[in-house]
């Protein structure tokens, strides 16, 4: 392909405006594996133990921020992502031992409405 035939199929915009982030720029990564990586219905719900495990991967990733889950899936999500107790994937983010951070939960709960 010759140059002028490329450039009449190509468009290259970064040739017309700057890149909105500027090369070099650390991208931060927000993972929700935990979370929308459950939903599919093949998928097998780890135990809190791989659950951790799969956070430890994700640090040594270099991945900045997770979503733990959706305390309203039930019992066993709701322990798992509100409670900050050890042996628990919050627990374990709330204490430091992991250096990312967590998304905000949204309320999950039914509320009566008057």
């Amino acid at each position: 392909m010759t140059d002028a035939t490329k450039s009449e199929w190509i468009y290259d915009w970064n040739t017309v405006t700057p890149p909105a982030i500027a090369p070099g720029t650390r991208v931060l990564l927000n993972d929700e594996t935990l979370r929308d990586g459950l939903q599919n219905p093949s998928v097998t719900d780890p135990s809190i133990a791989e659950k951790i495990q799969i956070l430890h991967l994700m640090e040594s990733l270099g991945i900045d921020s997770v979503n733990i889950g959706l305390p309203g899936a039930g019992p066993r999500a709701a322990a798992d992502t509100v409670l900050e107790q050890p042996g628990t994937v919050r627990g374990l983010l709330a204490n430091g031992e992991l250096p990312m951070a967590t998304p905000s939960l949204a309320k999950s709960q039914p509320i009566a409405c008057a």
